[in-house]
C-alpha cells in the first residue's frame, strides 16, 4: 500500500506532465489579459474637495467564465487614502476629479453625474465574459496643501475556486502650488513626492 505522501508526489508529477495547473498558475494578469496603462496628474493648488475620483484603468474579461472582483487597494500611497473601489463604466474615464464636481456633472464632466448616482462597488462585482469595466478609485487627499500620490491599483478577483491578483500599471499625482510644473516629467515629480 502506498503512503499518502507518495500518492501526493505522484499526483504532482502527473499534473506537471499534463498541465493540470491550467487555472492555478495564471499568466501575469490571470484571466484578465488586457489593461490600458494610464498615468494622470492634477495640478490643483486650491482643491476645495479632498475626495477625488479616478477611473482610468480598463480591464476586460476575455475568458469564457465570469470573474468576481473581490477587493481593491492602492499599493503605494503618500498623503492619500483609498475610500472605495468602484466598477466604473469604461466609456466614462476620469483622470482624477473632485467627487463634488463628478456628482454635479459640471462643465467638462457633463454626462458623469448619472454614472456617479448609479455607481457600483467593485467588491463583489461580477465581470461577465466579454465585458469590460474601468477600475474606479475614490480616494481622499489627507492634506490638500501638500502634494500627494498613489501607485498601482491592485484588484483581487476569483474565477470559480481560484483567486488571482491584478496589479494595474497606473499612477496618480496630485500637485500643490510649489510643485505645479506640468512641463516636468511626471515620473520624476512622482518620485519626489514619495521622497518628501
Amino acid at each position: 500500500m502506498r503512503s499518502p505522501n507518495a500518492i501526493a508526489i505522484a499526483t504532482l508529477l502527473v499534473c506537471s506532465l499534463v498541465a493540470c495547473e491550467r487555472h492555478t498558475v495564471p499568466p501575469p494578469y490571470g484571466p484578465v489579459p488586457s489593461a490600458r496603462e494610464v498615468s494622470s496628474w492634477t495640478c490643483a493648488p486650491n482643491l476645495g474637495d479632498p475626495q477625488m475620483l479616478w477611473a482610468n484603468d480598463i480591464i476586460r474579461n476575455d475568458t469564457d467564465e465570469p470573474l468576481t472582483l473581490e477587493s481593491g487597494e492602492l499599493v503605494r500611497t503618500k498623503n492619500i487614502s483609498a475610500v472605495e473601489f468602484l466598477a466604473w463604466p469604461p466609456d466614462r474615464l476620469l483622470g482624477g476629479f473632485p467627487v463634488s464636481e463628478v456628482a454635479a456633472g459640471t462643465s467638462m464632466l457633463e454626462g458623469y453625474a448619472e454614472p456617479w448616482r448609479t455607481r457600483q462597488p467593485l467588491d463583489g462585482y461580477v465581470l461577465e465574459p466579454g465585458a469590460s469595466i474601468a477600475i474606479g478609485v475614490m480616494f481622499e487627499v489627507a492634506d490638500v496643501h501638500r502634494s500627494a500620490a498613489w501607485v498601482m491599483p491592485r484588484v483581487v478577483y476569483s474565477q470559480g475556486v481560484h483567486r488571482y491578483r491584478y496589479d494595474g500599471p497606473a499612477a496618480f499625482l496630485y500637485l500643490t502650488s510649489p510643485g505645479c510644473d506640468s512641463s516636468e516629467d511626471p515620473g520624476a515629480q512622482l518620485e519626489r513626492v514619495f521622497e518628501d
